[in-house]
């Protein structure tokens, strides 16, 4: 094996798609957005504990939609990053807003705590 996935991490990378937003995009445009959600969290916070021992497992990452408006969305990533938590905003070019997020990782008893785990799966 080549070291990398080998071992399974009980962090969560979560991926946030407000409802609104659902609406207003094609299916593949979101899954783009949310891959590279994830590339930005793992760019821009290597180095930090909990990024890279879920870069260097399984990568585990759960998408959710959020009964929210993106403003609300956007309130909720500034609280993780007060908290520093790992939060990241993808922009969608064409309709020139952000339109969805990627926090953590995040472990189970950090996810309850959150509320993450009542979410709807995407």
């Amino acid at each position: 094996m080549n070291g990398k996935n080998e071992v399974w991490s009980p962090l969560k990378l979560y991926i946030m798609i407000p409802d609104e937003v659902t609406t207003s995009l094609p299916t593949g445009k979101i899954i783009a957005h949310a891959a590279h959600n994830a590339a930005i969290i793992t760019y821009e916070h290597k180095g930090e504990q909990r990024v890279d021992e879920w870069y260097h497992t399984a990568m585990t990452k759960i998408v959710v939609r959020v009964p929210w408006t993106i403003a609300e969305l956007k309130e909720f990533v500034n609280n993780m990053r007060l908290r520093e938590f790992p939060a990241a905003m993808i922009e969608d070019n064409i309709i020139g807003t952000e339109v969805c997020a990627a926090i953590g990782p995040f472990t189970e008893e950090e996810a309850k705590y959150l509320n993450l785990s009542k979410l709807k799966l995407y």
